[in-house]
């Protein structure tokens, strides 16, 4: 396991939940082998060609997620639509904030497959 603690970007320390390092490492391996077998990946951030409104996908995402249990696929897919009706806004800082949230439903997801395999 990592350490419990986080150095965050300002130099100040902050506690958090552990993390276990091989979801990380395996996320990092998988962004690596991605980056060399596909290396004209995001050409572009949001299909042009595309009628798709990430907005109103935003809206129906958490209209469902509101009627019912907060599965994780969900919450995942509400993520990623906040994430990318942001840039569409051109809020890229809250764009970023948006994708690092689900890199963190994507960690707590793999901990709960982990935790179910070692079931």
């Amino acid at each position: 396991m990592i350490e419990p603690k986080l150095t965050v970007s300002d130099g100040t320390v902050s506690p958090y939940i552990e993390i276990d390092k091989r979801h990380i490492e395996a996320i990092a391996h998988e962004y690596w082998s991605a980056k060399e077998k596909h290396p004209e990946f995001c050409s572009a951030i949001i299909d042009p060609t595309s009628s798709k409104s990430w907005a109103e996908a935003e809206y129906r995402i958490k209209l469902r997620n509101q009627r019912g249990p907060e599965c994780a696929d969900n919450v995942l897919a509400e993520e990623m639509a906040e994430a990318f009706a942001a840039y569409e806004k051109g809020d890229k800082e809250h764009a970023l904030q948006e994708l690092a949230q689900c890199g963190a439903v994507i960690l707590r997801i793999m901990e709960k497959i982990e935790k179910e395999i070692e079931k």
